[in-house]
């Protein structure tokens, strides 16, 4: 079963530790609450837009129907990678803002 605190965890980790991600990390430190806040609404934006771009890729793709499986499965493995950065790039922004603000308190 998946669990999102422990997914949230291992790719925060895993980006802090200079593994995947570790340029968003690092981004991440320089900019303001303002900033981090507004990247991370634009990541999740990106994660709403390519959720429904697989649950409707007809309407994204031009001539979908006369796609064969090969070449519409291919899109929806971009999309669905997509999907993942930019939801693992908005979970890490959401760490630092909340770092921050536990930092703060």
């Amino acid at each position: 079963m998946y669990d999102a605190a422990e997914h949230r965890m291992k790719v925060y980790q895993t980006a802090t530790s200079g593994g995947r991600h570790k340029g968003t990390y690092n981004d991440a430190l320089k900019k303001s609450n303002a900033q981090l806040w507004k990247s991370f609404q634009s990541h999740m934006r990106q994660v709403e837009m390519h959720q429904d771009k697989i649950s409707h890729p007809e309407q994204y793709a031009p001539d979908w129907d006369n796609w064969d499986a090969v070449r519409r499965m291919g899109l929806i493995r971009v999309w669905r990678k997509h999907l993942r950065d930019n939801y693992d790039k908005a979970l890490i922004e959401q760490s630092v803002l909340e770092e921050r603000f536990n930092e703060s308190a």
